[in-house]
């Protein structure tokens, strides 16, 4: 867990340099109400645990977003961004 922390936190620092513009899902037997339903998912989960790892550098929606993006990652889904 101490890893996965540290892990967590090195990404997102290297996530305050750049800017997300959009990220795109992708995954072999993606269907929407799937998607919709691990979005979602997610997106719950990490509403708890951005307080937790937010730090002073990263906003609130740099925490939230990659948060998630690890959530669906986990998932089985491929996570293309398009930065800035």
């Amino acid at each position: 867990m101490k890893a996965f922390g540290t892990l967590l936190s090195c990404a997102l620092l290297v996530a305050g340099c750049t800017q997300v513009i959009d990220q795109f899902y992708s995954k072999d037997d993606f269907n929407t109400q799937s998607f919709q339903a691990d979005i979602a998912q997610c997106k719950e989960r990490s509403a708890s645990l951005v307080a937790m790892r937010m730090n002073a550098d990263n906003s609130k929606a740099q925490a939230d977003d990659e948060i998630i993006r690890e959530c669906m990652t986990s998932k089985g889904y491929m996570v293309q961004l398009e930065t800035k």
